[in-house]
């Protein structure tokens, strides 16, 4: 399977390459920030350096593709960055992804848009309290993508 990581820079996109390339899927890493030196070299991994905000560069590195696992976000505080980059980003993943008629599409979202919790174990159920979040920005973004 012909799997596309974006967010492929940070912590769970490095892990993710290497599992997935270890049980020989044609991985490619996608993220703004340079290949990690991390990086296991002895795999066959591609890695695309490039913003997801740029709609050409994200049609380019969607085509192709089976699997698009978006795990890409800032942690930003700024609304610019949050729905100028990262929604953008979304949206032009989402519709790359839909014109090249990609088989799946996995976005990571986070607890944080269920703000503090008020049962556990926190469920999909349990309610959405985006202005109590930690980060309520960064939480309302998520909730929106």
């Amino acid at each position: 399977m012909k799997v596309l990581i974006v967010g492929a820079a940070g912590e769970v996109g490095r892990y993710l390459m290497k599992d997935l390339s270890r049980k020989h899927h044609d991985v490619t890493g996608f993220d703004r920030a340079p290949k990690p030196r991390e990086t296991d070299e002895s795999l066959p991994v591609a890695y695309l350096q490039g913003d997801i905000a740029d709609a050409v560069v994200t049609r380019e590195a969607v085509q192709g593709k089976d699997v698009v696992i978006h795990l890409a976000w800032s942690f930003a505080d700024d609304a610019e960055t949050i729905f100028g980059e990262d929604i953008k980003g979304h949206i032009n993943l989402l519709e790359a992804a839909s014109s090249f008629g990609i088989r799946g599409f996995i976005y990571t979202s986070t607890a944080t848009v269920y703000g503090p919790a008020s049962s556990h174990p926190v469920t999909e159920d349990h309610p959405c309290l985006i202005d109590e979040a930690r980060k309520p920005l960064y939480a309302l973004s998520k909730y929106t993508a």
